[in-house]
Formats: C-alpha cells, structure tokens, sequence
C-alpha cells in the first residue's frame, strides 16, 4: 500500500476554545491543501460548546472536504468525545488530535510511513514542542549520539514550522520503539489495532491517563508502539483543561488518574505518587 492511497482520518474533540480549533484547522489546511496526495479527513466533535462555537466549527472554511462535524449537547469529556470520533470513522489510519496543537507538512505522511513499514506496530506518534508536560519532547532527539547531527542552538532558535522541516530532513525515516506510551495529543492508531482493542477507558473520567492505558491494552494485545522522529507537532500541553476546569480540578483528575493506573498495572506504574 502507498501513503496516496491510504485513508487517514483525523478526530478533534472540542469544548469551548475555538479559537485553538481554528489555528489548528488553519494548520492542517496550509499543510495538506486540496490538492495534496494526502487527504486527512476531519471529524470534530463538539463537546457541548456554546452554540455559536458549534456553528464556527461546523462552518469552517477550511474544513477539508467530506469532514464531520459532531455536536454533543453537553460535555462529556474529552475520552468520550473522542470515543464518539472514534465510532464514527472507517479510515485506514485514525489520528487522534487535541485542538491545542499545530500542524505541518507531512505530519501524517512520517508516522504512517511508520505504520506501513513494520505491520507489528499499532500506534504512532510525533515528537512534541513542549517541554514541560512530555517525555515526547524534542529533547529526546538531542539525547541520541547514533543520529544525524542537527545544530541544536538553530533548531531551538527556529520558529516550528522550520524545527518540522528540519527533522524531517534530518531524520527521516527514524523511528524509536516505545516501551510505555504515547502522548493521545497526536498519535496515529492502526484501525485492525483500534478494531482489536476497542475505545478509550471512560474510567479515567472526562481525561488524564486515558492514554496510557491504551497504549498498556495495545502492548498487552501485541502491538507495538514508535515514535517517529521525523515528524513534529506543535502542542500547548493541556491548554484546553486547564482553560475548562480550575487548577485543582486539573490537578485532582491527573492524581486519580495515577491511582487507576497504579491499580491496574502495579509493575509499569507502582512508582507513581498517587
């Protein structure tokens, strides 16, 4: 199979924020135009905004053709809005993206070369402009001595657009096994790995931990896990929960969510202060 003729499909929750979702359906649009050789399809899911963030989603321009437009009608969380995303596409590969993040060319084009490489793979993800939320960080690509060297001190300098050119430049086709998990704020999912091991867990409530417990279900099935080091995806880390709930409500979620995966996989998270 070639990379034009796989279906990609890319599912957005939203609540509230539209601004973010614009930026990145702006995103998407500059790097993968209605003429590209790739042709991701949207399916946003409202998650019980106010009406009128529900219609400027809906009425986007830059909504690719064939897009979806879900509307909850009141929030249920971003692990059931993507469920709902989830439900609602057939595609090939199925990208799972937060609103809080930025698109660049060939993005999706790296990590599913990834996944049509090595069929044992079953989920994909970039590495992450943030530094202080994950372990995906660009950091990790400085880490490495058997890479291709890159001038740090430029690609710090550089705006995002530039950091993604370099990288895949520089590193293309470079892929990191994961032992653990991948960030859900951009991952690619194999659809026989979504079709194996079903939806997210609605256990760690409206978010947090989620992820990590799929990709525990996807290692447990069988399939592995890769970073692609060639693709880069901008991401605010957690702008939109922490600009829906307090800092205590953000910081209760994410201590629950350390008690559940301690509970349920004693030997990979025991160490985790609940």
């Amino acid at each position: 199979m070639r990379i034009v003729d796989v279906r990609i499909d890319v599912i957005v929750p939203q609540f509230g924020r539209f601004e973010k979702t614009a930026t990145l359906l702006r995103s998407i649009a500059r790097a993968y135009p209605r003429d590209s050789h790739v042709s991701p399809r949207i399916i946003l899911v409202d998650d019980g905004s106010l009406p009128v963030g529900y219609e400027m989603a809906r009425e986007a321009p830059v909504l690719p053709p064939g897009s979806v437009v879900i509307r909850n009608s009141h929030n249920m969380g971003f692990v059931r809005a993507t469920n709902i995303g989830l439900c609602a596409s057939d595609a090939e590969f199925v990208v799972l993206q937060n609103n809080d993040t930025e698109v660049y060319p060939d993005l999706y084009e790296a990590m599913a070369e990834k996944l049509l490489a090595d069929s044992s793979l079953g989920a994909v993800g970039p590495v992450a402009s943030e530094t202080k939320h994950s372990w995906q960080s660009w950091n990790r690509v400085f880490q490495r001595a058997d890479l291709p060297p890159i001038d740090k001190p430029a690609f710090v300098a550089s705006p995002h657009e530039l950091r993604a050119v370099i990288l895949r430049e520089k590193l293309r086709g470079y892929l990191d096994p994961v032992p653990l998990m991948l960030s859900f704020f951009c991952c690619m999912l194999r659809r026989r790995a979504i079709d194996q091991v079903g939806l997210l867990s609605t256990e760690f409530g409206v978010g947090f931990g989620d992820d990590d417990d799929y990709c525990a279900r996807l290692r447990v099935a069988g399939w592995g896990l890769g970073l692609a080091l060639d693709a880069y995806c901008r991401h605010d880390g957690s702008s939109t929960f922490e600009s829906a709930y307090t800092p205590e409500q953000v910081a209760e979620m994410r201590r629950k969510a350390r008690a559940t995966l301690k509970a349920k996989y004693p030997e990979e998270y025991g160490s985790l202060n609940a």
